[in-house]
């Protein structure tokens, strides 16, 4: 009896527990050879084909004969059922290679798939091995090899999704890469069909969204619900986290991010017993928009200045000036490193540069005029008046005419530079003229008294006087 017991025992350790563990996980595409060059970039998927959690860290990846142990990268080491991971050979590069990816990620350490084919296998967990080849396809063309109806074929990678139908038609061979990481649309189920185990479809769901935003702006979120025939799902719910601790419901959405960072939007849908999840990354930088008041009255205007990489949708948003209020109408944009004028004309009001605004929606304050108002049309300079400066010299005469004239001089020049009115500078400047004047006829005379003949004088003579000073 005992060596019965024994004999069937050790039948149930022999035949039936690998079978049972051989069936706990299947490798469901590999990406071998990576068009522009594959180091660092390889990667394959796993599926767990139970209907129950499988912690899937206590299995090891074998290529080329070596063991490979796995380390959770991104994500949760519990695969659930029918669920997928990626073993990546650099998981910063697959990221970088496919940053909308949201599924499970583990590292490897290191290996390197080779281009030829060779022997790939999970073990320690479970008992799955793929022989592939080059011949298979997907020889640096951009597709992946994926198990699809119990054969190997090449078509564009589906990273956690069910694989494709179809090997890709020779026109979609191309070195295509990462077909997704520079759109703004991205998608992903909750679970996925196995070709090998027939397992009930599942419901899925998109994001159609902007990658990069910009602080104080509405952006727009829309989600899609995918049936299980493919079809859009009605009726569905659409539940979003923006990452930044808000949450709202609704096929579409605007959220307005306050802190500039990176954040991941999650959108879940839900329709009955099925549920899908997906997620959208997005950068939100800070607004760089500068606020200007050039000229005045109607013909006036405030220039708005987008110092951004990025656009700006200013629908709604506000321009306040003297107590009034101008609000922008929908789809009221500003280019990237572009300018808008708004007319005085139009807006309707009378700006300085004291007390310009531009608003939120919601009528927080954005920006404010940091510069003092121009003129609109070429400025005037009023010129400074000239200094008055004393004559250089004055022309030798008889000594008391001199020292008259110089003492007139001197109080007038005093007078005049003290003066800083142009009809004061006018009135000294004709003094001038008339001083200068009279030194001359002076000047004159005595010089035609001074040179006469005594002879021819009627009896007149010259007498000198000396001044005792």
């Amino acid at each position: 009896m005992r060596k019965q017991i024994a004999k069937i025992a050790l039948y149930v350790l022999l035949f039936i527990v690998p079978a049972l563990t051989s069936a706990q996980v299947s490798i469901t595409e590999i990406m071998y050879d990576v068009a522009g060059g594959d180091t660092g970039r390889e990667w394959i998927e796993v599926r767990n084909d139970t209907s129950s959690p499988f912690d899937f860290s206590f299995c090891k990846f074998t290529e080329s004969g070596t063991n490979h142990s796995l380390t959770i990268f991104k994500g949760d080491s519990m695969l659930p059922p029918n669920g997928f991971a990626v073993i990546a050979d650099s998981p910063e590069k697959f990221l970088a290679d496919w940053p909308n990816f949201s599924g499970i990620l583990f590292d490897s350490g290191a290996f390197s798939l080779l281009n030829t084919g060779e022997v790939l296998a999970i073990t320690s967990c479970a008992d799955a091995s793929v022989n592939y080849t080059s011949d298979l396809g997907a020889a640096g063309d951009g597709n992946s090899l994926q198990f699809s109806n119990s054969v190997w074929i090449s078509a564009p990678p589906t990273l956690g999704l069910v694989n494709a139908s179809s090997p890709a038609p020779a026109q979609e061979n191309q070195s295509a890469g990462n077909t997704s990481s520079n759109t703004s649309t991205t998608t992903q189920t909750s679970s996925a069909s196995n070709s090998n185990f027939p397992t009930e479809p599942q419901i899925s769901a998109r994001i159609e969204g902007p990658t990069r935003s910009i602080v104080g702006t509405g952006t727009v979120f829309r989600g899609f619900a995918i049936g299980l025939q493919k079809e859009p799902l009605d009726g569905a719910r659409f539940t979003w986290s923006f990452g930044d601790g808000s949450m709202k419901e609704g096929e579409t959405v605007q959220h307005t991010f306050l802190i500039p960072s990176s954040y991941i939007v999650v959108l879940n849908v839900s329709s009955g017993k099925y549920s899908a999840s997906v997620r959208l990354p997005i950068t939100v930088i800070p607004l760089s928009i500068s606020l200007s008041v050039v000229g005045e009255g109607e013909k006036g205007f405030i220039m708005l200045h987008n110092d951004a990489s990025v656009e700006v949708d200013l629908s709604y948003w506000q321009l306040r000036s003297g107590g009034k209020t101008f609000v922008f109408p929908p789809h009221t944009i500003i280019l990237a490193k572009a300018d808008v004028p708004i007319s005085n004309q139009i807006s309707g009001l009378l700006p300085s540069a004291h007390d310009a605004e531009l608003l939120y929606m919601n009528g927080e304050v954005a920006t404010r005029a940091q510069i003092q108002a121009v003129s609109s049309s070429p400025s005037t300079v009023t010129p400074s008046t000239p200094a008055v400066s004393k004559p250089a010299a004055v022309v030798a005469q008889p000594a008391a005419v001199v020292k008259a004239v110089a003492r007139e001089v001197e109080a007038e020049s005093i007078e005049a530079s003290s003066t800083t009115t142009p009809e004061a500078t006018h009135s000294s400047s004709l003094k001038w003229f008339l001083l200068l004047g009279g030194i001359v006829f002076v000047g004159a005379g005595a010089y035609w008294v001074g040179g006469r003949d005594p002879k021819a004088g009627h009896g007149y003579s010259i007498i000198e006087e000396h001044d005792p000073s």
